[in-house]
């Protein structure tokens, strides 16, 4: 996931500063200011940017911190994250409180002090901060995440230009073969046929009971109900006996449950 940059305008438009605050790397007990960086998105879809992009992400504690926020042209923007990324926070707070006023709105310093108190200057950027002596380059912050990986037994973490792009396509379950097939829904699905088959036999054996054996002939008797019963009483056993085959680990391909 990549940012789409807009050419740029002197058209003041909504942006803002943010700062992760990350854990070192060597001491997960210390936290640092872990990286600084400007945007006209969402808050949210930026921070599923870097949390799907960087290598550090798997460090970041919380949410991003909004260090700046307001209407700034391409250029102001531009002044206010390097002076954060410079470890000026002198001048960064300067340019806070004079878009804020402009606006008529009392600046909101709490997400800059929070990353100032975290560290003079962030670990992970790496335009305008290669006098950093604290830090971390690219390759090293892969090196890095690879190894925390091994130590917790995970796949490595693999950057977003080199991750193979997979189309995943959901197999056809058969209706047949689905787990949740039980006896009750093939006996539902099948109870007309049932209860057709059970009224036909009832109606057979009553008629040679009948003529055969001598049985008296009830007067408007039906052996509907019974059918009815029987066919509940069938779907019953063929799912008590499926379950009890299956407990045996016997199941044939054409066995539903």
């Amino acid at each position: 996931m990549t940012a789409v940059i807009p050419p740029r305008t002197a058209t003041r438009r909504r942006g803002h500063i943010y700062g992760y605050l990350t854990l070192n790397p060597d001491d997960r007990t210390v936290i640092e200011f872990g990286y600084a960086g400007q945007s006209r998105q969402r808050r949210g879809r930026r921070d599923a940017q870097h949390r799907d992009c960087q290598p550090w992400e798997d460090l970041i504690l919380g949410r991003p911190h909004v260090i700046a926020d307001g209407w700034w042209t391409d250029d102001e923007l531009d002044a206010i994250e390097q002076a954060v990324i410079g470890g000026n926070w002198a001048r960064a707070r300067e340019l806070a409180t004079v878009e804020a006023r402009r606006r008529g709105a009392v600046p909101d310093l709490s997400g800059m002090r929070a990353c100032s108190r975290a560290g003079l200057r962030p670990r992970y950027n790496w335009d305008h901060n290669e006098d950093n002596p604290d830090q971390i380059p690219k390759w090293t912050a892969v090196e890095q995440r690879w190894a925390r990986d091994d130590e917790n037994g995970l796949p490595r973490w693999v950057p977003p230009d080199e991750r193979r792009t997979v189309v995943l396509s959901a197999p056809r379950v058969r209706w047949w073969a689905c787990s949740e097939w039980t006896g009750w829904h093939a006996v539902g699905a099948a109870w007309p046929l049932l209860s057709l088959l059970a009224w036909a036999y009832l109606h057979g054996v009553w008629d040679v009971l009948v003529t055969v054996f001598g049985f008296p002939q009830a007067v408007g008797w039906s052996p509907l109900p019974a059918a009815l019963v029987s066919a509940f009483a069938l779907g019953w056993g063929v799912d008590a006996g499926g379950k009890w085959w299956r407990r045996r680990n016997r199941s044939p391909w054409w066995w539903p449950w």
